[in-house]
């Protein structure tokens, strides 16, 4: 249950005006929770069996994430045709949801106001680790708190009685 033996210390804050935007890339370390703490962020996810879709890129000097060469915004079909392939989730993050992201899942966020959010990476031992306590929604593959109880539940009680949303 929980992440036991984690602190604060491990969290990143993030504060952003309206438009405020991270193009999407996935991270090549563990899984990600984030939790909106104010305003509204547009999440876009697309699962690792879409990176050929995504045209994978290094960014020189960057180690943790792969980016994707296509503009999300204004996507060039001709130039990067197969991105047409690619499968989509969207969900907006309102204040007290949280979302999980599993390990190698791509991800593009948009501020939608000025907005405040907090996330932690948790590296993994392996695949088992990462997926114990989604144990009772086998397949499923992101998860969203729709209230702050329920990631407060999810820290200290048996994660399977607190789903609220999930897609797979």
């Amino acid at each position: 249950a929980g992440l036991e033996g984690r602190g604060g210390g491990r969290s990143v804050f993030w504060m952003g005006t309206a438009g405020a935007y991270t193009p999407c890339h996935f991270d090549t370390y563990g899984y990600n929770i984030v939790a909106q703490l104010y305003g509204r962020k547009r999440w876009v996810l697309y699962p690792p069996e879409s990176s050929r879709s995504l045209y994978p890129t290094r960014v020189p000097y960057e180690e943790s994430s792969v980016f994707s060469a296509v503009n999300h915004r204004h996507p060039d079909v001709e130039r990067h045709p197969l991105f047409k392939a690619a499968t989509k989730f969207e969900v907006v993050l309102e204040p007290g949801d949280v979302l999980y992201v599993p390990k190698h899942w791509w991800h593009l966020v948009e501020s939608m106001d000025t907005s405040i959010s907090i996330n932690t990476w948790v590296e993994l031992v392996s695949k088992v680790y990462a997926y114990s306590w989604l144990l009772s929604c086998a397949g499923c593959s992101l998860v969203l708190f729709r209230n702050s109880y329920a990631l407060f539940l999810w820290l200290i009680l048996p994660v399977q009685s607190h789903f609220i949303l999930v897609w797979t």
